[in-house]
């Protein structure tokens, strides 16, 4: 599968889930405002989320994608182009559902140099647009 994000080539990555606000309901958001009572938040009909993931044998990355997925999901109001197979979208970091970057690293920290291979990959992005 090919899978590149921003031009990042993720096709290590599966598609591990998606949510296209078609065929379930919307995601529910609950939290507590600062009086304590419960605030409720449901996302838009229509909506399409996607998951891709690696696991501890397949879509490993490097600290240097990483740290540029990390930078491009830290940066407020970034919208990215997204090709899995041909479909080109443009989505965002669903920073609303932490985390929406996560990975593990391989080796200890200490040697953790630009090509310090990542496991256990998730990345949560919603489509926009």
């Amino acid at each position: 599968m090919s899978i590149l994000l921003d031009g990042l080539d993720l096709s290590g990555l599966r598609v591990a889930s998606t949510w296209d606000g078609e065929t379930a309901a919307p995601p529910t958001i609950a939290e507590t405002s600062l009086d304590g009572s419960e605030v409720v938040w449901e996302g838009p009909a229509g909506l399409e989320r996607i998951t891709l993931a690696g696991g501890d044998a397949h879509g490993w990355i490097t600290r240097t994608t990483l740290d540029r997925l990390a930078a491009m999901a830290a940066a407020p109001g970034g919208v990215y182009p997204l090709t899995i197979d041909g479909r080109a979208l443009s989505v965002r970091f669903r920073n609303e559902d932490p985390p929406a970057l996560s990975a593990t690293p391989v080796e200890p920290a200490s040697a953790a140099g630009p090509d310090a291979p990542f496991r256990n990959v998730r990345i949560s992005l919603v489509v926009v647009g």
